[in-house]
């Protein structure tokens, strides 16, 4: 019996007791494999985290995973997709009516017919810090008044495992002490999933159009080193697939998006050829943050489309 405290309390004094015999039989609230536990392996299986905390042992178990999984995590990806778009529709609604409030506040115009209202990335990205430390919070709250005092997990790792959680990389090597398989924490998360989708399809574009315009501009810059100035159209030319900016030599430029195309260009709006000498109508800092702001789409929106068009061959 002595021997049995003794192996105890160096498991506690290791941190592993939780996982030990000993403990899961004190109580059978402290079985691993309960209802609530398998409702938490179940959203984590659907929505991808996967911490790797609990898992199936048996091979019909591990096949009953294969199953469930080919079938409801596309069906997952459908839903939070969807819920991200409604969220977004709703976001950009308000935060358009913000706007318009403001500048009647301000005197100015109210809206000007046929502009567009797109949600910032700094707002994006300041809404999912709100909900982050939201959930942050909740946690460290939760799981400290859920076991014996001094047992919760403290601040920065609560955060550290919301930011895993909800960004379903789902590491699992941090997990809350005493509600660690909670079904209320996964539910939780699973609806700041279509939050994530609206910041991560806000800033992707951002992300994606700066990188294309920075490595367009460094290709621009090399390929006209030792080049002699010479004359040349204000638009640079557009193919399938491929990407170009130009800017001109006056200061109104406009966004367009060529018809059946899969790239986007700045362009002049004057026409008529004029002097290209070395920086001066190439492309420039300028013009890459003209398109990084702007609504257009580097591969005009058909990113990741393929479409075959059936044509009869002549007999």
């Amino acid at each position: 019996m002595q021997f049995q405290l003794t192996y105890i309390t160096l498991l506690k004094q290791e941190s592993a007791y939780k996982d030990s015999t000993f403990y899961k039989a004190e109580d059978g609230k402290n079985l691993k494999w309960t209802f609530g536990s398998s409702f938490f392996f179940s959203m984590n299986v659907f929505t991808t985290t996967g911490y790797g905390s609990i898992a199936p042992e048996s091979t019909l178990g591990k096949t009953c995973v294969i199953i469930y999984g080919f079938i409801f995590v596309p069906l997952t990806l459908v839903v939070i997709r969807h819920l991200g778009n409604w969220t977004l529709l709703i976001v950009t609604n308000i935060y358009a009516k913000c706007v318009i409030r403001w500048r009647k506040f301000r005197s100015k115009t109210a809206v000007q017919d046929g502009e567009i209202f797109t949600l910032p990335v700094i707002l994006c990205m300041l809404i999912m810090f709100v909900y982050l430390m939201g959930t942050t919070t909740f946690i460290f709250v939760y799981d400290t008044l859920s076991g014996p005092k001094s047992t919760g997990i403290d601040y920065f790792n609560s955060f550290y495992f919301s930011f895993i959680s909800i960004s379903t990389i789902g590491l699992g090597d941090v997990m809350p002490n005493n509600v660690t398989f909670d079904p209320v924490i996964t539910i939780l998360f699973f609806f700041g999933m279509p939050l994530m989708k609206v910041v991560n399809s806000s800033t992707y574009q951002s992300v994606e159009k700066a990188t294309i315009g920075i490595l367009t501009l460094m290709e621009n810059r090399l390929s006209t080193v030792g080049q002699r100035p010479k004359v040349a159209d204000v638009s640079v030319g557009v193919t399938a697939g491929s990407f170009a900016l130009a800017q001109g030599l006056v200061p109104n430029i406009d966004v367009f998006q060529q018809p059946k195309g899969r790239a986007i260009t700045l362009t002049d709006l004057n026409t008529g050829p004029q002097l290209q000498e070395d920086d001066s109508n190439n492309i420039t800092v300028r013009s890459v943050l003209t398109f990084i702001k702007s609504d257009a789409h580097v591969y005009g929106g058909r990113f990741g489309r393929v479409d075959l068009e059936a044509k009869m061959s002549p007999r």
